[in-house]
């Protein structure tokens, strides 16, 4: 914000400079003392070549930080999209130790950590930079994301408090939303649901941020 502002003022005040310049050349100039017009017009040309370095950098700043947000988008999406291919633990876990149990809800939880961790990072990202374009898209696919990691974790036998524990905020309140489907649902159909709408949303998200990345 801060930059932003100071581009501003240095904008509008080089504005003020440029036109003053002019003016004072043209006064000077209609005087005849033609070495302090051609001054004055020197020191205009410098002033525009100043603003239109100014001009070009900060242009240049917004389009490499849009391009590195949205590189942390796209590697976030990539990296939920990947969870639904690396499920590799037997849904049923019955019949597991308790020790296996706790490796097993262990590697669930650390697999999941880091997207798990920048949904509200991304979700930040996106409300303040990519609003318009991307917003639904992301909210559609953290909410898709929580609802399979729920199931996910339900399935290995993980407790409804202990699974809870781990979420708070909005993504408490989808865990909460989604655990009523279960009334009339199986808990496979759930997950397979939720991990196809996974795949689906970061598909969306991918080709939309990859198109922005293109026009920039």
């Amino acid at each position: 914000m801060k930059r932003k502002w100071l581009f501003i003022v240095l904008r509008y005040g080089l504005g003020f400079l440029i036109v003053a310049g002019v003016f004072w050349g043209f006064v000077i100039l209609y005087n005849d003392n033609n070495w302090l017009g051609i001054s004055a017009l020197a020191t205009l040309l410098l002033a525009l070549g100043a603003f239109e370095t100014i001009r070009q950098n900060h242009q240049l700043h917004a389009r490499e930080r849009r391009e590195r947000l949205l590189n942390e988008i796209i590697e976030w999406a990539i990296d939920i999209q990947k969870v639904s291919l690396e499920v590799d633990i037997p849904v049923n876990s019955v019949s597991l130790s308790k020790e296996q149990r706790r490796g097993i809800e262990a590697n669930v939880l650390l697999r999941y950590g880091i997207p798990f961790i920048r949904n509200e990072y991304i979700k930040a990202i996106v409300s303040k930079t990519f609003k318009e374009e991307l917003q639904h898209d992301v909210e559609n696919m953290v909410k898709a994301f929580t609802a399979f990691m729920f199931f996910d974790l339900k399935s290995f036998g993980v407790k409804d408090r202990d699974i809870k524990s781990a979420f708070k905020g909005t993504a408490l309140k989808t865990i909460e939303e989604v655990e009523q489907q279960l009334k009339g649902k199986t808990l496979q159909g759930l997950l397979d649901k939720y991990t196809e709408e996974k795949s689906k949303y970061a598909t969306i998200l991918l080709i939309k941020a990859g198109n922005i990345m293109a026009s920039l």
